[in-house]
């Protein structure tokens, strides 16, 4: 799914494009190809205490928490910042669980947090790179057999998507879809370029790559990334760089 809300969770909800890929040995899975929608009238959506957002931290300075030994009894913080990595869901002595790393647009600075809470493992599917979120009542813990301290999701946390910034607000303009590009090494001269032969390079670029198309017959190992076309060719999606990391 493109936009998991995690409002839809406990409500009904349609999904208006999806697929089904049988396996060999019966069953099989659905693939939702785009948003769910919501039946009823009204989304149901959590309260945020106001005091979470306006106590809230960016990674900078949330990254000073993480270097104290100690912290009060019930010490809870909210940290808001830039989405920029998350690893794969991990499975370890039946515990399940994964990381994501936010960051300080401004210091580059990111703090890794942890979601091992059952009810908290959905916002796997929710979580987008590069999206700003608000996470809040966020604990201080450690990995077993290390010193290093991490921020814990909760069972009170909240994942507030935060809005986007303008282009207003970017701290370096972008020049590719420009139509005058100033070459500093003919003294500031403009040049003219043609945005067709900018396509065409691209399209150069990606000819190297192998187009197939086919049908999912099978799904040899999901967490794997194999998945069997027409049943005669293997695909492997593991080492692809797929957008949010091929989670929708």
């Amino acid at each position: 799914v493109s936009k998991f809300d995690l409002n839809l969770l406990g409500s009904l909800v349609l999904f208006p494009c999806w697929s089904y890929i049988p396996i060999q040995h019966g069953g099989g899975y659905v693939e939702a190809l785009s948003s769910p929608i919501s039946v009823t009238t009204q989304v149901v959506r959590p309260e945020v205490p106001d005091q979470a957002n306006a106590t809230a931290l960016n990674p900078d300075k949330a990254s000073q928490l993480l270097c104290r030994r100690s912290h009060p009894r019930g010490f809870r913080v909210s940290v808001t910042g830039q989405l920029v990595s998350i690893t794969s869901l991990i499975n370890i002595r039946d515990k399940t669980f994964f990381f994501f790393f936010l960051q300080d647009r401004d210091t580059k600075k990111s703090v890794p947090v942890i979601v091992k809470v059952p009810q908290k493992l959905c916002w796997y599917h929710a979580l987008h790179i590069g999206n700003t979120y608000d996470v809040t009542s966020l604990s201080v813990s450690s990995l077993r057999g290390s010193v290093q301290q991490i921020f814990a999701i909760t069972s009170s946390s909240c994942l507030i998507p935060c809005p986007a910034l303008s282009p207003a607000c970017s701290s370096s303009p972008t020049k590719e879809n420009s139509e005058e590009l100033t070459d500093p090494s003919n003294g500031g001269e403009e040049q003219h370029f043609n945005p067709k032969e900018k396509m065409r390079e691209k399209q150069q670029n990606m000819s190297k790559t192998l187009t197939y198309e086919g049908v999912v017959t099978r799904v040899r190992d999901a967490n794997a990334g194999l998945y069997e076309l027409d049943g005669v060719v293997v695909l492997c999606t593991a080492y692809t760089q797929l957008h949010n990391g091929g989670r929708g």
